[in-house]
Parts: structure tokens; C-alpha cells; sequence
């Protein structure tokens, strides 16, 4: 009853403040009188109204301590004044049209029917009704048993087999992709949440084929239930793609190894493969690795691409042309008159003309520039970064790795400075702050979920924003093949993982069919 009134009194007071704004914008008052009245009225209705909402989030304690709620629900746990528990656990006292009173969020457990939802508020975040023994994921706790003892999963997860190398694609209704052949050597995929002919709020999962020959593009179009409905190639006759990465219009991007070009594809299969001017063919190894942007927003500030070039894998002080390099793309004039295209598609020219530069690490501070000199490029890579991989952008900062000497570097690109941590240890296992940056565009109070390159031990791992660090699949049965592709469905209720050589794609969902709270980098944990 109190959150009721309370709620009554919010808007009543809003009502008076909007009352009183359009009365004195009749009276003739001066402007400057009018405004200030105005201004201070509408102040104090917002002082009011927060005084009356100190409650983030309401939760049912139903069956649960306070110590599991925490655990299995880090999302709600902002603050102990956002947060209040109520001991009610049935489903009269849960009611939503009892608990909301205009609240954003809840959770209401130990019930099972969360009653009249009639009352709901608009702008209710998230309302679940949860069992006592409802909640099952238990990261880092390896006792499942799965794909015939291939996979071993945290408690509460589940996979099944998505797709193998070679095979026909086997869709939910029961035919199968007929005469199209899941693509060999699956790597650097991820899923785009727009509305397919298909299946209407379904997905697509991409991923390239490292086929030396004939690599390309495949495309899994799954339905709103996680069905298969559909297998396609969008990209064809590339030589041997590795990564990738999204645009800001929702095309995918893929780059070649041997040749050195880069490709933009549409993962709905409605436009032909095109080749950007992101990459090409320099003197020394072209070994393309893994595309990100960084678009800070306003429309006129020009958004900037970025690329890895791995080189050859050798000892770049032997022969620094084989250091590879990391660059940035800009688009020209020309270029970005294609960003406010209406269509998506139209948008592709960004990336057709413009300017790349090379990263330059300082060898006196941690600060960074970019240079049109290729060389000088490859120079800083054989001294401070030889064979960079996999790189995000993320909140800001450009993060990416060096294969040879297993670094990850850290980039802010707002204030031209960078810093640096191994592998093994950093944003993996000593540099808490740095999973922060990288949750902060996902859910900070979630996972960072990414995967394994070594040959002795191959899986899919995840730290939360304290450090803690947990394996979430571990692969004994295709240790020495690359786990690659890892990305989650819109809904995060669907995550996909491919090992690479062995060319199988698994989906992994959680028993009590509950989401994935978190990201996916593409960043890779090196022993």
C-alpha cells in the first residue's frame, strides 16, 4: 500500500510541475522570469519524484538466501539502498501489481505463477518468476558430460552438435541443407540479430572458412526458438579467411590470410561479397587476422577501422618485414558520404576509399601515433608487438595481442596512450580493471566469456569484473584444435563455440533457460 501511494504521489506531482509550466507560459511574464519559474518547478518535481523511488530492484526471497541471490544474480546487486528483499515468498505477496509500484526492475522468487502482470509498469527492465531450484548455472564447476565425453560443461549447461565440416546442415524441421556442405576450418564467427525472410526475430551465425582455396563465408539462419531453418554460403573463392568482425550498418567482415584482401559480406545473403580498401597485398607476409571500429557517435566525427596483420610467423628481428603490423583505416570525403545512407546496404561504400597508418609504440613512454610509413609501421611491431592477432574495441579502448611474445595491449584511443600485460596474467588473471572496460558495454556485473589458444588444453573460459576466473567447457577430446567462432544469439540464452581443425560447431545453453550474462571477446588466454 505504501508503494502504491507513493507511486500516486510521483505522478501527481508530476502532473502539477507540467500544469504550472503551461500556465506561465501563457502569463505575460518576462522570458527570463518565465523560464527561471518554470526551470525551478519542474527541479523540484524531479527532487521529489527520485525522494519517492529509492528502490532500484525488489526481490521475493522465496527459497534463497541473500548469499545465492547475490551469487546467481549479480545483475540486481547494485547497491544495498537499490535493492529491497522481501520475505514473502507466495504468489499473493508476489503479485506484480503488489510488488512494482513503479519500480524498474524485480525479482520474485520462489513462486510458481507471478500473478496479475496487468499493473506492469512500461518500463520494466526484467521480471522473473523463479522456483527455488530454478537457477542451475554453476560456472566453473566442470561435471557434465556432453557430445559422448568430447565436451565437459559447468554444471547446468547443455550442448548439442549445430554443424560438422562436410556434412549436409541438419535444420529443425527435419530436412537438412541438402546439397550445401557445412565450410572446413570454422573460425572468427558471430551472430546478427536482424530480422530474417526466414524466421522474423531470429538470427544469423557467421563464420569464415579457413579453406586455402576456396574459404569464404557460411551463415546459419536460426528461428526465434533456436531452430535451424537455413544454411548458406554469402561468401565464396577467398584464399583461406581467418577473422573478422562486424560494421556499425550490420555487415560482416572477413579477412584473407594468403592474399591479404578484405571482404564485406551481408549475412542475410541479399547482396553479393565485396572486396574493401582495408586490405592488399604489401611486400613481406600479409596474414590478416581480425577487424574492429571505433565510432564514438556524433555523426560528425568520422568513425576510424581497424586491422591485424599477423605477417609470418618467424623471428621478426630476422627479417622485420615479417613483423607484421596493426592498422587504421579512415574513411575519405568520398567515403563518408555513404554513412547516412537510409539502407544498410548502401552504407558499404565507407569502406571502399580512404587512408591507412600504422601504429607507433613509443620507446621512451607509454604513448602511441600513427604513421603513413609502412615500414616504420612494422618497426614498432618487430620491437614492441611481432604478430598481432586478435583485436576489440570496446568503451574506448582498442585492445589487441601479440602472438610471438603472447602480450595483450591495451589502447586508449581518446588520449593516445597504451599499456601492456602477458596473456597468461592481465585482463586474464592479474588486471581486474581491464574486464571492467570490456563489461561495461556488455553487463559489468556479468561474464566476459573467450577461449583458449593452446595446443595442450583447448576451451572456453570467463572472468568477472572482480578477476575471478572460471572454465566454463573445457575440450579434452580436440586438444591441438583451435576454439574459435565463440559468440552468443541476441537473447543470450544461445552460445556458439567451433573447434577450428576439427570442424565442429556446438551450441551451449543453460539448463534453467536463463541467459548468458555478459560478452564474448575475441581476445584468446595463452599459457
Amino acid at each position: 500500500e505504501e508503494h502504491q501511494i507513493l507511486q500516486e504521489l510521483r505522478k501527481l506531482t508530476k502532473l502539477c510541475a507540467i500544469t504550472a509550466i503551461m500556465f506561465f507560459q501563457t502569463v505575460k511574464l518576462a522570458t527570463y522570469r518565465r523560464f527561471c519559474f518554470a526551470y525551478t518547478l519542474l527541479a523540484f518535481s524531479t527532487i521529489v519524484s527520485t525522494a519517492f523511488a529509492e528502490d532500484d530492484v525488489i526481490i521475493s526471497r522465496g527459497d534463497f538466501d541473500d548469499e545465492v541471490i547475490k551469487k546467481a544474480w549479480p545483475r540486481f546487486i547494485m547497491a544495498d539502498s537499490n535493492v529491497t528483499i522481501f520475505e514473502q515468498s507466495d504468489a499473493e505477496n508476489c503479485n506484480a501489481k503488489n510488488i512494482f509500484g513503479g519500480k524498474s526492475s524485480a525479482l520474485c522468487c520462489g513462486v510458481d505463477d507471478i500473478g496479475d502482470t496487468d499493473n506492469v509498469e512500461k518500463n520494466t527492465r526484467l521480471f522473473y518468476s523463479l522456483k527455488g531450484d530454478s537457477l542451475s548455472y554453476i560456472p566453473g564447476d566442470l561435471t557434465v558430460h556432453a557430445d559422448g565425453g568430447k565436451l565437459l560443461l559447468s554444471t547446468g549447461l547443455r550442448a548439442r552438435v549445430v554443424a560438422k565440416s562436410g556434412e549436409v546442415v541438419a535444420y529443425g524441421d527435419g530436412t537438412s541443407s541438402s546439397d550445401r556442405p557445412f565450410h572446413y576450418l570454422p573460425g572468427g564467427g558471430t551472430c546478427f540479430g536482424h530480422r530474417t525472410d526466414e524466421s522474423a526475430n531470429g538470427w544469423v551465425y557467421v563464420s569464415n572458412s579457413g579453406e586455402p582455396d576456396d574459404g569464404g563465408v557460411g551463415a546459419i539462419t536460426f528461428d526465434e526458438n533456436g531452430e535451424v531453418v537455413n544454411y548458406r554460403r554469402i561468401l565464396r573463392r577467398t584464399e583461406g579467411i581467418s577473422g573478422g568482425g562486424k560494421t556499425p550498418w550490420g555487415s560482416w567482415i572477413s579477412c584473407e590470410r594468403r592474399s591479404g584482401q578484405v571482404y564485406q559480406a551481408d549475412p542475410h545473403g541479399n547482396r553479393a561479397g565485396r572486396r574493401t580498401a582495408l586490405g592488399g597485398n604489401y611486400m613481406g607476409e600479409t596474414n590478416l587476422q581480425s577487424f574492429a571500429y571505433f565510432d564514438p557517435g556524433p555523426s560528425s566525427i568520422i568513425p576510424t577501422f581497424y586491422i591485424t596483420n599477423g605477417g609470418r610467423i618467424s623471428d621478426p628481428k630476422v627479417d622485420m618485414k615479417d613483423a607484421g603490423e596493426l592498422r587504421r583505416f579512415t574513411p575519405d570525403n568520398d567515403a563518408m558520404s555513404y554513412r547516412h545512407r537510409r539502407k544498410d546496404l548502401r552504407k558499404w561504400g565507407v569502406l571502399e576509399s580512404g587512408t591507412i597508418e600504422y601504429l607507433v609504440l613509443s620507446n621512451v613512454d607509454e604513448t602511441f601515433w600513427w604513421t603513413s610509413d609502412l615500414m616504420k609501421g612494422r618497426e614498432s611491431a618487430a620491437i614492441h608487438f611481432p604478430h598481432p592477432g586478435s583485436v576489440e574495441v570496446r568503451g574506448g579502448y582498442l585492445y589487441f595481442i601479440s602472438y610471438s611474445n603472447k602480450m595483450l595491449f591495451v589502447l586508449d584511443l581518446k588520449r593516445n596512450t597504451y599499456e601492456s600485460s602477458k596473456t597468461n596474467a592481465g585482463v586474464f588473471e592479474g588486471q581486474p580493471s581491464q574486464i571492467k572496460r570490456l563489461l561495461q558495454s556488455y553487463d559489468e556485473n556479468g561474464l566476459l566469456y573467450f577461449c583458449e589458444d593452446g595446443v595442450a588444453d583447448v576451451g572456453l573460459h570467463g572472468r568477472n569484473g572482480n578477476g575471478d576466473f572460471f572454465t566454463i567447457l573445457d575440450a579434452p577430446h580436440w586438444r591441438g584444435s583451435e576454439a574459435s567462432s565463440l559468440a552468443l544469439s541476441p537473447n543470450k540464452k544461445h552460445m556458439y563455440i567451433a573447434f577450428s581443425d576439427a570442424g565442429i560447431l556446438y551450441e551451449v545453453t543453460r539448463d534453467d533457460g536463463f541467459p548468458f550474462e555478459g560478452g564474448v571477446v575475441e581476445i584468446k588466454y595463452h599459457r
